[in-house]
C-alpha cells in the first residue's frame, strides 16, 4: 500500500519552499528553454517536422517533470496569472471541436494540439523558474538570442534574394 502524495499549490513561490534543484529539474528547464529558442530557427515551428519536434519535445519534458514530482512524493505547482486566459481560450477551442462549430474540424484539432504544447511549455517554464537570478539570466539569454535573430534576419533579408537561410523558398511568399 502506498501513502497519499502531498500536494501544494503556490501562488507566489518563495526560496524557502522551493526544493533543491536536481538533474531532472535542470534538464526540464534547459530543455524547455531549448525548445523555445528552437522555434524561430525552425521557421517559427510551422512546418510539420518542426511542429513534431515541438510537440514531442514538450510531451517528453512534461513527462520528465511529472516523474520528478512523483519521485519527490510532493506535488508542487506554481500558479501564474497567465494560466487563466490560456485556460479560457482552451475551453473555447474545446467547445468548438465536438460541436462542429468550426470550418475545419481537422485543422482546429491540429491547432488545439499546438495550443496544448504551448500551454505545457508555459507551465513548465513557470515551474522551472524558481529564483530571481534564474529569471534574470533567462531574460538575458532570450534578449541576446532575439537580438542575434533580428540581426541575422536583417543580413539575410539584404543578401538572400527572398530565401530562408539562403536555401529555402517560402511556401506562401515569406
Amino acid at each position: 500500500m502506498t501513502s497519499p502524495m502531498a500536494a501544494a499549490i503556490l501562488i507566489e513561490p518563495s526560496a524557502a519552499s522551493a526544493p533543491s534543484v536536481g538533474f531532472p529539474e535542470r534538464f526540464v528547464f534547459y530543455g524547455t528553454l531549448g525548445l523555445l529558442l528552437f522555434g524561430p530557427l525552425a521557421f517559427g515551428a510551422t512546418d510539420p517536422w518542426s511542429v513534431l519536434v515541438l510537440e514531442s519535445g514538450t510531451a517528453l519534458l512534461f513527462g520528465m517533470w511529472a516523474v520528478g514530482q512523483l519521485r519527490t512524493g510532493t506535488l508542487c505547482i506554481r500558479i501564474s496569472r497567465l494560466f487563466f486566459p490560456m485556460t479560457a481560450f482552451a475551453l473555447l477551442v474545446t467547445i468548438q471541436i465536438p460541436g462542429s462549430r468550426t470550418a475545419s474540424k481537422e485543422k482546429t484539432f491540429f491547432m488545439a494540439m499546438l495550443l496544448v504544447s504551448y500551454a505545457l511549455l508555459s507551465f513548465l517554464i513557470v515551474q522551472s523558474l524558481r529564483h530571481t537570478q534564474q529569471v534574470r539570466r533567462t531574460a538575458r539569454v532570450i534578449g541576446c538570442y532575439g537580438s542575434a535573430i533580428a540581426i541575422f534576419a536583417l543580413l539575410q533579408g539584404l543578401t538572400s534574394e527572398g530565401k530562408i537561410y539562403w536555401r529555402f523558398t517560402p511556401h506562401f511568399g515569406g
